[in-house]
C-alpha cells in the first residue's frame, strides 16, 4: 500500500490534502477520485452552488501527480429536455 494525496484545485487556488490515504493499487485511484469528486460536488449542491472548474489532483508521496479529474468529467448534466453531456 502506498500513500496518496487528493488535492482540490479550482481556477485560482489549491486546497492541499495534508493526511492523504493509503491506496492498494494505482488502478484503484480513478474510481476513488471519482467518488471523492462526486462527494464534494454533492455537498456544494446542498449549499446551492457547483463550480465545475474544480478538479482533484492525486499525488504520490514524492509529489508526482498520478491522476487528475475535472469535476466536469465526473457528471452528466441533463437540462430542460436538452441532453447536455459533460463528462461521464
Amino acid at each position: 500500500m502506498s500513500q496518496f494525496y487528493f488535492h482540490l484545485r479550482d481556477h485560482k487556488e489549491r486546497l492541499l490534502d495534508p493526511q492523504g490515504r493509503e491506496i492498494r493499487s494505482l488502478d484503484d485511484i480513478p474510481q476513488i477520485a471519482l467518488d471523492e469528486a462526486r462527494g464534494i460536488m454533492s455537498q456544494d449542491i446542498l449549499a446551492g452552488k457547483l463550480d465545475l472548474r474544480q478538479r482533484l489532483e492525486v499525488e504520490d508521496k514524492l509529489g508526482k501527480i498520478v491522476h487528475s479529474l475535472r469535476f466536469s468529467d465526473a457528471i452528466k448534466i441533463i437540462d430542460g429536455g436538452l441532453n447536455i453531456r459533460i463528462g461521464r
